[in-house]
């Protein structure tokens, strides 16, 4: 995230992966100029490298109306990312789904549908 973006929210989740250790540490930012929400992974102590740049509502809202029946894995969230991390879309989606903006998908353990809630999310922000 830039210096002009005012972190709103602080947050840890649990990753998707049972036999993976600890939480992610996630912050939602604010964007000002431009009113934009974004998102970014900032710590991981159980290990797995990752990038911390910001990724915006906006392109993640882009991508997940282009799945809106199917269930999707978090690699739909890997061109959102400069940064070729082999974990930055993985731990996107589980921060998303700690927000409760993505949910589990009823079936398969490692997938996400899209009926979580993006307007209850951008409301409470």
């Amino acid at each position: 995230m830039n210096t002009s973006i005012r972190i709103i929210k602080r947050n840890t989740c649990a990753k998707i992966t049972a036999s993976a250790n600890g939480q992610l540490t996630y912050e939602v930012g604010y964007e000002t100029s431009d009113e934009s929400y974004q998102l970014r992974i900032t710590a991981n102590p159980g290990g797995g490298f990752f990038s911390i740049e910001g990724v915006t509502l906006e392109n993640i809202t882009a991508i997940l109306n282009k799945h809106p029946n199917t269930p999707f894995k978090a690699a739909v969230f890997r061109p959102l990312f400069k940064s070729l991390g082999a974990n930055n879309h993985g731990f996107l989606g589980e921060a998303w789904r700690s927000e409760g903006t993505i949910l589990a998908d009823d079936k398969y353990v490692r997938s996400s549908n899209h009926k979580g809630n993006i307007e209850g999310f951008t409301k409470a922000m």
